[in-house]
């Protein structure tokens, strides 16, 4: 397993709440038309999203949650604090023996980690 599959399990954990009900999937929907990733998203997902917003009270199926975890992550994943939050985690995997284990912990460190690599210039955005 790679850092980067291991740094999107960690950020699906923090960023996807765990009972998916319908305001959870509300919000990713509104959050998704808000940044633009309903226009990125495959045509399939955005119609699971929808349908699943408008019947579905608490996802009770186990195969459906891990679906709609998977497209809420893909939300996540175009605002800045969920980018931010992966290359955090991806920066703080790589530096562990530096930095320590208890950072991986600490949210405000890994944005901290994730913002300052996201405003350097693409050229000097090299992860270890």
């Amino acid at each position: 397993m790679t850092t980067e599959d291991t740094a999107l399990i960690m950020v699906k954990k923090i960023l996807v709440s765990k009972p998916l009900t319908r305001s959870v999937l509300e919000k990713s929907f509104r959050r998704a038309h808000r940044t633009g990733a309903w226009r990125r998203m495959n045509p399939l997902k955005r119609s699971l999203l929808y349908v699943a917003k408008k019947t579905v009270d608490i996802v009770k199926s186990k195969i459906l949650e891990s679906i709609l975890e998977e497209i809420i992550l893909e939300i996540e994943l175009t605002t800045l604090r969920g980018r931010a939050l992966y290359y955090g985690i991806i920066i703080a995997l790589r530096k562990t023996f530096n930095l320590g284990k208890n950072i991986l912990e600490d949210l405000k460190t890994l944005l901290y980690l994730g913002i300052s690599y996201l405003s350097n210039p693409p050229i000097y955005r090299i992860l270890d």
